[in-house]
């Protein structure tokens, strides 16, 4: 439900300023409000502006509130028993900057150092065994080079080595490696005075050399190579001890940043409440929105500290000031996390309905008439319970998780009622439908669903009457109370003209159709008559037997097709992919079917979207 909302004006000494707002904050329940049109008659009275001094106090926790955000992004989330930073807190965290910044900057060296080894993995894996080769000969006068030859052939190192054997005169060594089966891994071993002429003449037959990192561009390729080899080797370790450094520090310090960036986040809070405030030379002045529910604890909390210095007085709230009032929902716990479905499509607007009752009834139903079978049911509900144990800590999983446990089990008594155990696997077992068989009892199945369909347009009608009454919209009220007529006239007429009414029913609902369509022309307009989509909108309905009938259809199938090869495994493999399949589909397709008939058909009739959310100034 939508909490009744007051509005106070608060009154005090200029010199209370800062403590009032202070036990403001402590008190968490205002919502400050700025109100120039209810100051418009107090001569001299002006907004309070922060003075040079609060100015630049501002400027600093702001740059320090982004400071502490980068230490504690930068840090992993650990859970810590730490207590809170209390003494020369900007010492400690640009000692603490420094320390993460530089195991960072080790880190991101590292990783880089890794990634490019990547790129000469498979090339050092072929040419560590032939390092061994070189390993006396480095300190002569030869020259290493490191070749990459792809598709090669017994023919073209043939050619190489013609090649190598007329520009050196036979002087030198060649090591093969395969890397993969499309490339070659080579070592060449020469004198250094042939070295620029053999890389020319390689150079100039297209023969790839081995490129090195730029860092050891200068190294010899032998001793290079057994620096990457030894670096692949050492970086792993490396990254791992300084990750666990970034650990310690985490434990150590993060919950410490997270409580000193709210402190920092509610000095700020303090400094920019000051511009909803109003003074004078010797008085300050502001407006606030509070739960009817918590008046008296703002009024005993303000007068009972500041005595009569401080006068808190309740307004009268303008007709004209109600649709902009600030919204705070109320609900109990597993209607409350239905409020992320109303939320899905807007805040209603303070003196209207709050739909999230009404969606924590009618969701679980629709789903459940949807999906409708046990087995699927039992998984979503394992899985459901899973998610919300696992991500307690998240509200939006643990909101969602509880919608899909409730569900679920809608869905597991449904599954009872239709006698569905992964379609009819659980005839064996003895499950059989208790009031419809899906596959064969399709009219009862329509019959069912437009009555659920009737029963919604209905209540939203009715909704849509109370709502324009609330807002003393009796124009508004007449229109909806024509359409509801003309709503039950038209069903009086089909009755009649079925035979389940006398003919006097159908000739009285005859003429009352039209006799409201003519009225609600006459109130509101051709375009009132949107307000008779209801009748249509019933139809829609359909749909919880359309979507409801083809995953049972489905189900029905991937037991069919699972029994018809001779292959056992091949059969339980055939149905256990349908199964997953039409799970899939039987997740999602119901919450979208049921969301849409709330949105779309539902809170036609009476929703008001538009709330300005209640955000009381509080500690976080």
């Amino acid at each position: 439900m939508i909490l009744g909302m007051a509005k106070l004006r608060i009154v005090g000494p200029l010199a209370l300023l800062e403590e009032v707002t202070r036990h403001l904050q402590e008190l968490g329940d205002v919502h400050l409000e700025f109100s120039p049109v209810q100051t418009g008659g107090v001569s001299g009275l002006a907004r309070i502006s922060l003075d040079p001094e609060n100015q630049k106090k501002k400027a600093g926790l702001e740059n320090l509130k982004k400071e502490l955000n980068h230490l504690i992004v930068s840090l992993p989330v650990i859970e810590s028993t730490e207590s809170s930073i209390t003494e020369n807190q900007p010492l400690i965290i640009e000692s603490l900057r420094r320390q993460v910044e530089k195991v960072l900057e080790q880190v991101r060296e590292s990783e880089e150092e890794q990634g490019l080894l990547l790129k000469y993995e498979r090339v050092l894996e072929a040419l560590a065994p032939l390092l061994h080769q070189i390993k006396d000969k480095e300190n002569l006068e030869l020259d290493f080079i490191g070749l990459v030859l792809e598709a090669e052939t017994g023919s073209s190192i043939h050619a190489i080595r013609q090649i190598l054997s007329e520009l050196t005169a036979g002087r030198y060594e060649l090591f093969f490696s395969r890397v993969d089966p499309k490339t070659v891994a080579g070592l060449l071993v020469i004198p250094r005075e042939l070295s620029g002429t053999v890389r020319a003449s390689l150079w100039q037959k297209n023969i790839s050399e081995l490129k090195l990192p730029a860092s050891l561009i200068n190294q010899p390729v032998g001793q290079a190579l057994k620096i990457l080899l030894r670096k692949r080797l050492e970086l792993p370790c490396r990254l791992r001890e300084l990750r666990e450094s970034l650990h310690r520090l985490s434990l150590q310090w993060r919950d410490r940043l997270v409580q000193y960036e709210r402190s920092v986040e509610n000095q700020l809070a303090q400094l920019e409440s000051a511009f909803f405030f109003y003074h004078t030379q010797t008085a300050f002045l502001v407006f606030g929105w509070v739960p009817e529910s918590r008046v008296s604890g703002v009024v005993q909390r303000l007068t009972g500290i500041f005595s009569e210095r401080v006068v808190v007085e309740r307004l009268v709230i303008p007709k004209e000031e109600l649709r902009n009032v600030p919204v705070a929902l109320s609900n109990p716990p597993p209607v409350r996390s239905f409020e992320l479905l109303t939320r899905l499509v807007a805040l209603p607007r303070y003196g209207s309905i709050d739909p999230t009752p009404y969606l924590a009834f009618f969701f679980p139903l629709f789903y459940g008439i949807i999906l409708g079978d046990i087995g699927y049911g039992g998984l979503l509900l394992a899985l459901s319970l899973y998610s919300r144990k696992r991500w307690a800590g998240n509200p939006l999983i643990r909101d969602l998780s509880l919608v899909f446990i409730l569900a679920s089990l809608s869905s597991i008594l449904f599954g009872v009622l239709y006698g569905e155990f992964f379609g009819e696997l659980g005839k064996p077992a003895g499950i059989h439908p208790l009031l419809i068989n899906r596959m064969e009892e399709f009219i009862s199945l329509i019959k069912v669903t437009l009555g659920i369909g009737l029963f919604q347009m209905f209540l939203g009608m009715i909704l849509g009457l109370i709502t324009a009454f609330r807002y003393g919209d009796f124009r508004k009220l007449m229109i909806k109370g024509c359409s509801m007529i003309f709503f039950v006239s038209v069903l009086l007429t089909l009755a009649g003209a079925a035979g389940l009414l006398s003919s006097a029913f159908s000739l009285a609902g005859g003429a009352t159709v039209l006799v409201m369509f003519f009225a609600i022309f006459v109130l509101g307009g051709a375009r009132s008559l949107m307000e008779l989509h209801s009748l249509v909108s019933v139809l829609s309905y359909l749909r919880l037997m359309g979507i409801g009938v083809a995953s049972a259809a489905l189900a029905f199938a991937a037991n069919t097709l699972g029994r018809l090869p001779g292959n056992i495994v091949a059969g339980i493999f055939i149905g256990f992919f349908l199964h997953l399949i039409n799970f899939l589909f039987g997740v999602f397709s119901p919450m979208i079917q049921s969301l849409r008939l709330h949105y779309v058909e539902f809170f036609e009739n009476f929703f008001q979207p538009g709330g300005r959310e209640y955000r009381p100034f509080k500690k976080l």
